[in-house]
């Protein structure tokens, strides 16, 4: 209120809408704004614990906070009622996203920072190794060429596909590890009897959160994924460690 009397006024519009909270609803600097209130023609909404004040009087609408005991041990400073204010303001807040039909997407596209920005922004198409970068290897291709990409590609794991660029399976570290611990000629074997015939997988649209969800939330976390697009293409594979490094 201190600001308006000095030109803040100026961000107010006919049709607006004004919040005033004043618990005792007296509060000079807050009263001292109804005529310019009045000539811009905006609706006034009162927060106040006094339906007698100039405030409340002066409101299109009063809702009354009822009377509230402050915690200051002289019952002066407003100490209860910013805490009654803020809930009245949160509870507000949340009927407006239930009639506005405030979705996560719209959270995600004004709160874009931080974390919670990120869980709810990022998505799988945006972390995952691709083009060059994703390991893919043939059905019918060799177990040597199977080993080179892996090698070359660093993920520790490389998907199989089939002709038409289809999710086959999936060979990760570990699959070859446990076929050299049973001492099996690795180069002998095709890549089928060597793959993970029925991987997990997730899209490349979904949320980069619910990736690291799917892959923690396992009886037996995994820390890859591979990543196809709503064609059933294999498009790219996800790290857990990625994940972890943008901050999910």
């Amino acid at each position: 209120p201190a600001e308006a009397m000095h030109g803040d006024l100026g961000i107010i519009s006919k049709g607006d809408i004004i919040l005033a909270i004043g618990k005792s609803g007296e509060s000079s600097e807050l009263t001292s704004l109804f005529p310019a209130f009045k000539k811009i023609k905006v609706q006034l909404i009162v927060l106040t614990s006094n339906d007698d004040s100039r405030l409340a009087k002066a409101a299109d609408i009063v809702l009354n906070m009822g009377e509230i005991k402050e915690a200051c041990p002289f019952n002066l400073a407003p100490t209860s009622s910013v805490i009654n204010s803020i809930a009245v303001g949160d509870a507000l807040a949340i009927v407006l996203m239930k009639m506005r039909n405030f979705k996560v997407e719209d959270f995600a596209l004004f709160h874009p920072g931080g974390r919670l920005g990120k869980r709810l922004s990022l998505t799988v198409e945006d972390v995952m190794l691709k083009g060059e970068d994703n390991p893919l290897i043939s059905i019918s291709d060799n177990a040597k060429n199977m080993l080179l990409v892996i090698t070359e590609k660093k993920a520790g794991v490389v998907s199989v596909i089939d002709k038409k660029g289809k999710l086959a399976g999936l060979i990760t570290d570990y699959d070859i590890r446990k076929k050299l611990i049973k001492k099996e000629n690795i180069f002998g074997l095709k890549i089928k009897d060597i793959m993970n015939k029925s991987p997990i997988f997730i899209y490349s649209d979904e949320k980069a959160f619910d990736a690291l969800k799917k892959m923690k939330d396992r009886e037996k976390p995994i820390t890859v994924l591979p990543v196809i697009n709503r064609k059933k293409i294999v498009v790219g594979v996800v790290r857990m460690h990625d994940l972890i490094n943008i901050g999910l």
